[in-house]
Protein backbone atom coordinates (compact mmCIF):
# COMPACT_ATOMS: atom_id res chain seq x y z
CA UNK A 1 0.00 0.00 0.00
CA UNK A 2 0.85 3.57 -0.80
CA UNK A 3 0.02 6.64 1.02
CA UNK A 4 1.33 10.43 0.35
CA UNK A 5 3.94 11.80 3.24
CA UNK A 6 2.43 13.75 5.49
CA UNK A 7 4.37 15.83 5.54
CA UNK A 8 3.99 17.53 1.99
CA UNK A 9 0.61 18.27 2.71
CA UNK A 10 1.45 21.78 3.98
CA UNK A 11 0.56 23.57 0.80
CA UNK A 12 -2.07 21.43 -1.21
CA UNK A 13 -4.47 22.34 -4.17
CA UNK A 14 -7.70 20.85 -5.29
CA UNK A 15 -7.88 18.75 -8.48
CA UNK A 16 -12.06 17.76 -9.31
CA UNK A 17 -12.47 13.98 -8.60
CA UNK A 18 -14.26 14.23 -12.42
CA UNK A 19 -10.55 14.57 -14.15
CA UNK A 20 -9.04 11.93 -11.91
CA UNK A 21 -12.20 9.75 -12.28
CA UNK A 22 -12.44 10.05 -16.52
CA UNK A 23 -9.26 11.05 -17.52
CA UNK A 24 -6.56 9.42 -15.32
CA UNK A 25 -6.14 6.11 -17.81
CA UNK A 26 -6.62 8.42 -20.78
CA UNK A 27 -3.95 11.62 -20.50
CA UNK A 28 -0.59 11.50 -21.35
CA UNK A 29 1.88 12.15 -18.82
CA UNK A 30 2.45 15.78 -20.41
CA UNK A 31 -1.37 16.69 -20.47
CA UNK A 32 -1.19 15.88 -16.57
CA UNK A 33 1.84 17.97 -15.79
CA UNK A 34 0.10 20.37 -17.96
CA UNK A 35 -3.64 20.37 -16.35
CA UNK A 36 -1.93 20.15 -12.59
CA UNK A 37 0.71 23.09 -13.45
CA UNK A 38 -2.78 25.15 -14.24
CA UNK A 39 -5.06 23.98 -11.63
CA UNK A 40 -1.76 24.17 -8.98
CA UNK A 41 -2.15 28.50 -10.07
CA UNK A 42 -5.96 29.27 -10.26
CA UNK A 43 -5.97 32.35 -12.43
CA UNK A 44 -2.92 32.66 -13.77
CA UNK A 45 -2.81 32.38 -17.96
CA UNK A 46 -0.31 29.93 -19.20
CA UNK A 47 0.78 30.60 -23.26
CA UNK A 48 2.57 26.75 -24.72
CA UNK A 49 6.34 28.01 -24.28
CA UNK A 50 5.37 28.96 -20.56
CA UNK A 51 3.64 25.48 -20.36
CA UNK A 52 6.32 23.89 -21.93
CA UNK A 53 9.63 25.70 -20.17
CA UNK A 54 7.40 24.53 -16.52
CA UNK A 55 6.97 21.17 -17.86
CA UNK A 56 9.79 20.15 -19.52
CA UNK A 57 8.55 18.85 -22.57
CA UNK A 58 9.71 20.76 -25.86
CA UNK A 59 6.66 22.56 -27.60
CA UNK A 60 4.76 20.14 -30.08
CA UNK A 61 4.18 17.98 -27.06
CA UNK A 62 2.46 20.31 -24.96
CA UNK A 63 0.14 21.80 -27.62
CA UNK A 64 -1.26 18.43 -28.10
CA UNK A 65 -1.89 17.87 -24.68
CA UNK A 66 -3.40 21.64 -24.54
CA UNK A 67 -5.34 20.43 -27.07
CA UNK A 68 -6.27 17.66 -25.69
CA UNK A 69 -8.02 19.74 -22.78
CA UNK A 70 -9.69 22.45 -24.59
CA UNK A 71 -11.07 19.03 -26.66
CA UNK A 72 -12.46 18.11 -23.62
CA UNK A 73 -13.53 21.54 -22.67
CA UNK A 74 -11.63 21.25 -19.63
CA UNK A 75 -9.33 24.47 -20.56
CA UNK A 76 -10.36 27.39 -22.63
CA UNK A 77 -8.08 29.85 -24.56
CA UNK A 78 -8.07 33.10 -23.48
CA UNK A 79 -6.67 35.05 -26.22
CA UNK A 80 -3.21 33.39 -27.18
CA UNK A 81 -3.46 31.30 -23.38
CA UNK A 82 -4.88 28.97 -21.61
CA UNK A 83 -7.35 28.50 -18.12
CA UNK A 84 -8.69 26.29 -16.30
CA UNK A 85 -12.53 26.21 -16.61
CA UNK A 86 -15.03 25.08 -14.04
CA UNK A 87 -15.72 21.79 -14.25
CA UNK A 88 -19.09 20.62 -13.35
CA UNK A 89 -19.97 18.42 -10.61
CA UNK A 90 -21.43 15.14 -11.25
CA UNK A 91 -24.71 14.88 -10.89
CA UNK A 92 -26.36 12.95 -8.42
CA UNK A 93 -27.23 8.92 -9.72
CA UNK A 94 -29.96 6.52 -8.91
CA UNK A 95 -28.15 4.72 -6.00
CA UNK A 96 -27.82 5.42 -2.15
CA UNK A 97 -29.48 8.52 -0.14
CA UNK A 98 -30.91 10.06 -3.84
CA UNK A 99 -32.66 7.17 -4.79
CA UNK A 100 -33.87 6.97 -1.24
CA UNK A 101 -35.20 10.57 -0.99
CA UNK A 102 -37.19 10.34 -4.22
CA UNK A 103 -39.17 7.04 -3.44
CA UNK A 104 -40.44 8.93 -0.75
Amino acid sequence: MFNVNPALYGSVFAVPSVLTDKYLKLASPAAIKVLLLILRNPGEDFTVEELSKRIGYGKADTLDAVEYWVSENVLVKNGTAFTSETVEPRKPDDSGVNAQNKSE
